[in-house]
């Protein structure tokens, strides 16, 4: 091929540009928010098959007007993670990894430095865990000791939880029903479901049953009686232990109460948000001083979920 003397960069330029101008044309096009073909895929090397999921997940992100700054994040996110090779499920991770940094006004410069105390969303974690294979000369340092650490702690804490049988997982027990769980060699419990209580204010229920033929409880919240749009404050710009929500999206679970000593690092809240999930992690080490949010609430960037003291 000849070269044409065009700059693909230039030629980018002219393709936003028409790109905002056929969305004036909406009314008529068939589409739901591609207007036009986009040369700065030769920039960003987001795959075909992607880009146009890519721009319907940012509109309904709240992040359509920022689309481009997404693409350009999306270049920063590859390099991030090492120059994958983005096929399925791969280039998800480029994307999501992207709206995130968009989502949070993150550089990447930014994202190495506050790996520790960011909460990264869940595929990201994936990766960096081995979950989707090992990628071609291996994980990008430092940022994927400074991810997976942090989350090796955690698994220590809350894990494992491919001990638990398949249906006891995705579905959980009946009532009265017992079922084994094989923690190692020698080393197996016994648990029976015994009652489930009612809804409580802050949405929860409370599961009583029996371990090794030992009564024990816990609060679970209930998803389907707590789903409800609700308007927070915004966490204060600045302020470590003003932590507030990455993104939009439904709070899945709530890991901590008032009063509670908190570490750095340690998992608050789970957040749930276009097929994405992500931990909410306390960026300091202090006490939980007020919660602002319940499991199966839906809020939006920004809005303020704890203030630790």
């Amino acid at each position: 091929f000849s070269d044409t003397g065009l700059s693909s960069e230039d030629v980018s330029t002219y393709s936003a540009y028409w790109e905002q101008t056929r969305s004036l044309y909406a009314p008529f096009e068939c589409t739901t928010t591609m207007r036009s073909g986009n040369a700065d895929v030769y920039e960003n090397q987001i795959p075909g098959g992607q880009y146009t999921n890519l721009q319907f997940q940012s509109y309904s992100l709240g992040l359509g007007d920022q689309f481009e700054n997404v693409k350009r994040k999306y270049t920063e996110a590859n390099k991030l993670l090492g120059d994958i090779i983005k096929v399925t499920p791969s280039s998800k991770i480029v994307g999501d990894l992207a709206q995130f940094m968009v989502q949070n006004d993150l550089s990447a410069q930014q994202v190495l430095d506050r790996a520790e105390e960011l909460s990264f969303p869940s595929s990201v974690i994936e990766f960096f865990s081995g979950e989707i294979g090992f990628p071609y000369g291996g994980f990008p340092e430092p940022l994927r000791t400074k991810v997976f650490d942090e989350f090796e702690e955690f698994r220590k804490i809350y894990g494992p939880v491919d001990r638990l049988p398949t249906r006891m997982f995705f579905v959980g027990p009946k009532i009265a029903e017992e079922f084994p769980v094989d923690l190692e060699t020698g080393k197996m419990l016994h648990i029976k479901t015994l009652a489930v209580g009612e809804l409580t204010k802050a949405g929860e229920r409370e599961v009583f049953f029996e371990m090794n033929g030992q009564l024990r409880s816990i609060l679970i919240s209930d998803k389907e009686a707590t789903k409800s749009i609700s308007f927070h404050p915004k966490a204060l710009k600045g302020v470590k232990g003003s932590v507030g929500s990455p993104m939009p999206g439904e709070l899945v679970t709530i890991n901590v109460k008032d009063g509670d000593v908190v570490e750095k690092g340690q998992k608050l809240a789970t957040l749930s948000a276009m097929k994405m999930e992500m931990s909410i992690t306390a960026p300091v080490s202090g006490c939980i001083k007020k919660i602002y949010v319940s499991s199966g609430m839906k809020v939006s960037g920004d809005d303020l979920l704890f203030d630790i003291e």
